[in-house]
């Protein structure tokens, strides 16, 4: 399992290196608009207190093989103008999570993913601990979830993915 999500990430580096700068001009405002809602996201959690409970849980989120969830898209944002540095650290997370009980990007000091640039899923769940928080960042999630999708479209277009959904 853990091979394809690396092979995913590894085409994902491979596309953006390769990216003609035609391309890069289509798909820089939608990446642009995901960070800009994840960001948004992260303000209301934040307002609203949502990391005191996260931090509190016990962990039923950050799962061992969440990472598979993640597809080529995800790694294409989530790559786009990072750090080597940190682009390192999560495909060392990705080949030494093997015996692991928790996500590859979870660490001691929390998800080694910058804020504006986590899987949807991490971004949109939000458990029953929540409440009537749910209601409120409703309108964001659905935005994220149509900004990835758009992503998703403009890269296929673009023939710049790995893997099909």
């Amino acid at each position: 399992m853990e091979e394809l999500v690396i092979k995913k990430a590894r085409a994902a580096e491979t596309a953006l290196q390769h990216i003609t700068e035609s391309q890069e001009e289509q798909i820089k405002p939608i990446i642009f608009s995901i960070k800009q809602i994840q960001k948004k996201i992260n303000e209301t959690c934040q307002k609203h207190g949502m990391a005191d409970i996260c931090m509190s849980c016990g962990g039923i989120c950050c799962v061992k093989d969440m990472e598979t969830l993640c597809d080529d898209d995800f790694f294409f944002n989530l790559f786009y103008n990072i750090k080597e540095e940190t682009k390192q650290k999560i495909f060392r997370a990705l080949e030494n999570n093997t015996q692991q009980e928790e996500c590859a990007f979870a660490s001691p000091q929390g998800c080694i993913i910058p804020e504006t640039s986590r899987p949807v899923i991490c971004k949109i769940f939000f458990c029953n601990r929540f409440g009537n928080f749910k209601k409120t960042i409703s309108p964001l999630a659905s935005q994220l979830c149509e900004a990835v999708n758009l992503l998703f479209l403009k890269l296929t277009e673009l023939n710049l993915r790995f893997t099909k959904r």
